[in-house]
């Protein structure tokens, strides 16, 4: 799973911290510090998982997986016009 956190506003800094979860609860993984455009990149397994960002700035978070096998993905997913890989769209909360 892949997480980057952008500033929402005109500030040139911000961070966060993210807590990855699997939707089954057995597993939480975090907590991560993260800066804005900073790469979070954690290994999931094949499960549901969802994303918690909490941060005290105003901040836009994207959210995806790349699938090796685009064509056995399930679920909303979109397709970067750059790189042909597929992201499948995460469940994610923001606080």
């Amino acid at each position: 799973m892949n997480v980057v956190v952008r500033s929402g506003d005109s500030q040139d800094s911000c961070q966060a911290t993210v807590w990855i979860y699997s939707l089954d609860e057995q597993d939480i993984l975090g907590p991560y510090n993260v800066s804005c455009e900073e790469l979070l990149s954690v290994e999931i397994d094949e499960r549901d998982w969802g994303v918690v960002v909490q941060s005290e700035y105003h901040v836009y978070v994207d959210v995806w997986i790349e699938e090796e096998e685009p064509l056995r993905a399930i679920g909303m997913g979109m397709i970067h016009k750059e790189t042909d890989q597929f992201s499948k769209f995460i469940n994610f909360t923001i606080i």
